[in-house]
């Protein structure tokens, strides 16, 4: 099981899970109208496609690398592979 998996199945009923895991999929999944601009602002922000490291600075590091963690998280429950999130952040940094 992936860990956003079994975060949902450790947090929540089995069928509240599905929803919630389903909502993730609604709001942000392929078909979400405005989910495209939102993932790519998010990765932008969380450092998807670059390091997390501050040199010198490990709260920074650790701060940064939290941002990161929730976004593999969101990407996790929508099904969203890495190669496709660089696909769909570099069209979306094009428009």
């Amino acid at each position: 099981m992936k860990r956003g998996a079994a975060w949902l199945a450790n947090t929540w009923t089995p069928e509240r899970a599905a929803d919630v895991a389903a909502a993730y999929r609604i709001s942000l999944g392929r078909e979400a109208p405005a989910a495209a601009l939102v993932l790519a602002e998010l990765a932008r922000y969380c450092h998807a496609l670059e390091t997390t490291f501050v040199p010198g600075d490990p709260c920074a590091t650790a701060l940064n690398e939290g941002r990161r963690d929730v976004l593999n998280h969101v990407l996790e429950l929508i099904g969203l592979k890495a190669e496709d999130f660089a696909q769909l952040t570099q069209e979306v940094s094009n428009a």
